[in-house]
């Protein structure tokens, strides 16, 4: 019996370059037709010392079969 597992990958980057790099390596390494879904989302916010952070982050959905 082949069981799916949903399972979910969290990425945060403070520039879009990063979190494209580190989604990119995560796709690449993730078994054929696992991918379901991707969500994207960005925000930024001020520190108390006035410095503007920016975050952005996904969340990758996928399968995973157990035997």
């Amino acid at each position: 019996m082949v069981i799916f597992m949903l399972n979910v990958a969290v990425f945060d980057e403070e520039n879009e370059e990063d979190l494209e790099s580190e989604i990119n390596e995560f796709l690449g390494a993730l078994p054929e037709n696992s991918f379901i879904d991707l969500k994207f989302a960005t925000s930024h916010f001020f520190t108390h010392e006035g410095e503007q952070i920016f975050s952005y982050s996904a969340i990758i959905v996928y399968k995973v079969i157990r035997n």
